[in-house]
């Protein structure tokens, strides 16, 4: 068990860590696809969606991240 304000502070780590990794790293391959040598423009088409996906189906963890910091939040126990 862990007190509210060290889940808060985990919890939020947490939170801007994945956050930032996921844009880099998404944004860094979507960047580098055109430099892949032997793959197609249609193949190039089709990473480029799924790396997108990717960094947008992040944005709904971070949304549940919000949701468990606020609970946590106004949550009356003082132990995690």
């Amino acid at each position: 068990m862990v007190k509210k304000r060290e889940t808060l502070d985990i919890l939020k780590r947490e939170y801007d860590y994945e956050d930032d990794i996921m844009k880099d790293l998404t944004e860094f391959f979507i960047s580098a696809l055109g430099k892949i040598k032997g793959i197609s423009n249609e193949e190039i088409s089709e990473l480029d969606v799924k790396l997108r996906l990717i960094r947008d189906e992040s944005r709904g963890h971070k949304q549940a991240f919000c949701e468990l910091i606020e609970f946590v939040e106004k949550d009356g126990t003082d132990n995690f």
